[in-house]
């Protein structure tokens, strides 16, 4: 199954093997502020 997300004015790093996206408000949780994921495999 595949998974998108939405970022806006998107920031991506690597510290080791992490990967960290960082990103402005997501209209469509109606949230705003800034949202943080992390990925090994960018993929999950």
């Amino acid at each position: 199954m595949e998974t998108r997300a939405f970022v806006h004015d998107p920031s991506m790093i690597r510290e080791g093997r992490t990967y960290y996206v960082f990103s402005t408000g997501n209209p469509t949780v109606g949230g705003s502020g800034i949202q943080m994921r992390a990925s090994e495999n960018l993929r999950e």
